[in-house]
């Protein structure tokens, strides 16, 4: 299905417009968009639109059932599917690390340690691995890891040679994660980044006034949209 795109103007506030443009897209006597999952830029619009929808609502006298309203990475939960390995927690996912970290050897790292921490100790694993899992969160917005960082951009990145360390020692990381019988976040994302799952009963997305969505979740929508009706807004 062809994805499609309303421009909502700048008269009038974003949250109102597509208010509006939900309902007109009712039947009456019922106010019926339990069928759409509406995509807003964070959880406190997601409040103010589900007010303003129930305030026109009662203003017609009318009943409504609401859309499932949810912020952008919602869409990225939609390919993290429970058949595919159990996906390691914020705090899995930091603590995986410190094994990796204090077993490291420094001297096989000359790029990324130029300087050795003066112990190799439990405290500058976790504080290391926090930094590692930050960089890698940002960069899995984008469905990239760093060992895609360093291949994609090979020959353009300043300090390759440090990134070149950081592919070697998220290797280690994943495989240690592995032995644990957990995946990586990111890897179970990207593995199913082609067979996102709809939730039940969904039959149409739009996305309201989210101008700069993750890489990664627009991918979830270009997929889903072979599927369902998706509406840019």
């Amino acid at each position: 299905m062809p994805i499609t795109r309303h421009f909502l103007g700048w008269d009038r506030p974003v949250l109102e417009r597509v208010a509006e443009d939900l309902l007109a897209a009712t039947s009456p006597p019922l106010l019926d968009l339990s069928h759409l999952l509406v995509v807003v830029p964070t959880r406190n619009a997601g409040r103010r639109l589900r007010e303003i929808l129930a305030h026109l609502a009662h203003a017609e006298g009318r009943a409504i059932l609401p859309p499932q309203v949810v912020p952008p990475d919602f869409l990225l939960s939609l390919i993290s599917h429970p058949d595919s390995g159990r996906a390691a927690s914020s705090v899995e996912s930091i603590l995986g690390w410190i094994p990796v970290l204090k077993r490291l050897p420094l001297d096989d790292f000359p790029a990324l340690l130029p300087v050795k921490p003066p112990v190799q100790d439990f405290g500058w694993a976790l504080s290391t691995g926090h930094g590692l899992t930050r960089l890698r969160d940002e960069l899995g917005e984008a469905g990239l890891s760093i060992g895609d960082v360093a291949t994609l951009l090979s020959g353009q990145l300043e300090e390759e040679d440090r990134w070149d360390d950081l592919a070697r020692l998220e290797e280690e990381y994943e495989t240690t994660l592995r032995s644990f019988g957990l995946a990586s976040l990111l890897e179970v994302r990207k593995s199913n980044a082609s067979s996102p799952q709809l939730p039940a009963g969904i039959s149409g997305i739009w996305l309201a006034g989210c101008p700069d969505p993750m890489p990664l979740a627009l991918e979830v929508l270009r997929v889903l949209s072979q599927q369902v009706e998706v509406n840019i807004l």
